[in-house]
Protein backbone atom coordinates (compact mmCIF):
# COMPACT_ATOMS: atom_id res chain seq x y z
CA UNK A 1 0.00 0.00 0.00
CA UNK A 2 1.50 2.68 -1.27
CA UNK A 3 -0.23 5.98 0.62
CA UNK A 4 0.61 7.26 4.01
CA UNK A 5 -2.64 7.95 5.44
CA UNK A 6 -3.79 6.07 8.71
CA UNK A 7 -6.61 4.36 7.85
CA UNK A 8 -8.96 3.56 10.62
CA UNK A 9 -10.19 0.16 10.28
CA UNK A 10 -12.84 -1.75 12.33
CA UNK A 11 -12.68 -5.42 12.88
CA UNK A 12 -15.61 -7.15 13.47
CA UNK A 13 -15.70 -10.77 14.58
CA UNK A 14 -17.00 -12.91 17.89
CA UNK A 15 -13.21 -14.86 17.39
CA UNK A 16 -11.80 -12.56 20.08
CA UNK A 17 -8.36 -14.18 18.85
CA UNK A 18 -8.79 -13.21 15.27
CA UNK A 19 -9.31 -10.03 16.34
CA UNK A 20 -6.31 -9.79 17.96
CA UNK A 21 -4.23 -11.54 15.80
CA UNK A 22 -5.25 -9.82 12.55
CA UNK A 23 -4.49 -6.16 15.00
CA UNK A 24 -0.67 -7.64 15.78
CA UNK A 25 -0.57 -8.70 11.64
CA UNK A 26 -1.27 -5.08 10.39
CA UNK A 27 1.15 -2.34 10.10
CA UNK A 28 0.66 0.24 12.96
CA UNK A 29 2.09 2.69 10.82
CA UNK A 30 -0.90 2.18 8.23
CA UNK A 31 -3.56 1.48 10.53
CA UNK A 32 -5.23 1.95 13.86
CA UNK A 33 -7.21 -0.89 14.08
CA UNK A 34 -9.99 -1.29 16.99
CA UNK A 35 -12.13 -3.97 17.18
CA UNK A 36 -15.75 -5.12 18.35
CA UNK A 37 -17.54 -8.60 18.60
CA UNK A 38 -21.08 -8.21 17.08
CA UNK A 39 -22.78 -6.76 13.78
CA UNK A 40 -25.21 -4.94 16.23
CA UNK A 41 -22.58 -3.14 18.57
CA UNK A 42 -20.30 -2.29 14.85
CA UNK A 43 -23.06 -0.34 13.37
CA UNK A 44 -23.58 1.66 16.61
CA UNK A 45 -19.82 2.25 16.27
CA UNK A 46 -20.08 3.24 12.94
CA UNK A 47 -23.02 5.42 12.91
CA UNK A 48 -20.81 7.99 15.31
CA UNK A 49 -17.42 7.24 13.93
CA UNK A 50 -15.53 7.34 10.18
CA UNK A 51 -13.40 4.15 9.50
CA UNK A 52 -11.92 3.82 6.40
CA UNK A 53 -12.50 0.09 6.36
CA UNK A 54 -14.48 -2.71 7.20
CA UNK A 55 -12.99 -6.38 8.28
CA UNK A 56 -16.61 -8.79 9.13
CA UNK A 57 -17.23 -12.13 9.79
CA UNK A 58 -20.17 -13.27 8.45
CA UNK A 59 -21.24 -15.26 11.12
CA UNK A 60 -21.91 -14.28 14.13
CA UNK A 61 -24.21 -14.51 16.84
CA UNK A 62 -25.68 -10.94 17.40
CA UNK A 63 -25.95 -9.09 13.98
CA UNK A 64 -24.02 -10.62 10.94
CA UNK A 65 -21.74 -9.51 8.54
CA UNK A 66 -24.75 -9.43 5.78
CA UNK A 67 -26.84 -7.11 7.76
CA UNK A 68 -24.24 -5.51 8.92
CA UNK A 69 -22.68 -4.55 5.48
CA UNK A 70 -26.30 -3.98 4.34
CA UNK A 71 -26.67 -1.36 6.95
CA UNK A 72 -23.37 0.32 6.63
CA UNK A 73 -24.40 1.34 2.80
CA UNK A 74 -27.13 3.02 4.24
CA UNK A 75 -24.45 5.92 6.19
CA UNK A 76 -23.21 9.17 4.47
CA UNK A 77 -20.27 8.04 3.71
CA UNK A 78 -19.99 4.11 3.82
CA UNK A 79 -16.66 2.38 4.53
CA UNK A 80 -14.80 -0.03 2.60
CA UNK A 81 -16.13 -3.97 3.36
CA UNK A 82 -14.27 -6.95 3.11
CA UNK A 83 -16.13 -10.34 4.52
CA UNK A 84 -14.32 -12.79 6.47
CA UNK A 85 -15.84 -16.15 6.00
CA UNK A 86 -15.29 -19.69 7.04
CA UNK A 87 -18.83 -21.08 5.21
CA UNK A 88 -22.04 -19.40 4.45
CA UNK A 89 -24.89 -20.22 2.93
CA UNK A 90 -24.91 -16.78 1.05
CA UNK A 91 -22.75 -16.60 -2.66
CA UNK A 92 -19.89 -14.74 -2.82
CA UNK A 93 -21.77 -12.94 -5.51
CA UNK A 94 -24.23 -12.27 -2.94
CA UNK A 95 -21.95 -11.04 -0.88
CA UNK A 96 -20.19 -8.74 -3.36
CA UNK A 97 -23.61 -7.73 -4.85
CA UNK A 98 -24.12 -6.36 -1.29
CA UNK A 99 -21.37 -3.91 -1.29
CA UNK A 100 -18.58 -6.10 -0.15
CA UNK A 101 -15.20 -5.12 -1.41
CA UNK A 102 -13.29 -8.55 -1.34
CA UNK A 103 -14.03 -11.86 0.40
CA UNK A 104 -11.39 -13.88 2.48
CA UNK A 105 -11.99 -17.22 3.20
CA UNK A 106 -10.84 -18.39 6.81
CA UNK A 107 -8.15 -19.66 7.57
CA UNK A 108 -6.43 -17.02 5.84
CA UNK A 109 -2.84 -15.65 5.90
CA UNK A 110 -1.20 -12.44 6.00
CA UNK A 111 -0.74 -11.90 2.32
CA UNK A 112 -4.21 -12.66 1.46
CA UNK A 113 -5.17 -9.87 4.49
CA UNK A 114 -3.23 -7.45 2.75
CA UNK A 115 -4.38 -8.33 -0.82
CA UNK A 116 -8.21 -8.03 0.06
CA UNK A 117 -7.24 -4.92 2.08
CA UNK A 118 -5.59 -3.54 -0.75
CA UNK A 119 -8.77 -3.64 -2.93
CA UNK A 120 -10.08 -1.28 -1.24
CA UNK A 121 -7.93 1.61 -2.56
CA UNK A 122 -7.83 0.64 -6.27
CA UNK A 123 -10.73 1.66 -8.28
Amino acid sequence: MQNKKKYKLLIVDDEVDLCKFVQLCLDEDLFQVEYTHSGQDAFKILSHQNYDLVLSDIKMKRGDGIELLTNIRTLPSPPCVVIMTAYSEVSKEEILKTGAKAILVKPFDLDELEEALEKCFTN
